[in-house]
């Protein structure tokens, strides 16, 4: 999120979207926060943040619709 919040699950969670749908709730974010980017993890999982190297791989693993965990 824009407040450095991650949330990693399986992207099996996601519903197959119907044409009326309207989408689905990934990650619960406070108030003023926003979604920055969208990650598939695959071969390259690290990522630099703030001049620091997160791995992707590295974050528990948690259910669709959760707070995430902040990266400081």
């Amino acid at each position: 999120s824009e407040e450095s919040f991650f949330l990693r699950f399986p992207v099996e969670e996601l519903p197959v979207q119907k044409k009326t749908a309207r989408g689905v709730c990934a990650m619960s974010l406070k108030k003023g926060d926003g979604i920055k980017s969208v990650y598939l993890l695959s071969e390259q999982t690290e990522l630099k943040l703030s001049g620091k190297n997160l791995s992707l791989s590295r974050l528990k693993l948690a259910k669709r619709g959760g707070k995430g965990a902040k990266h400081s």
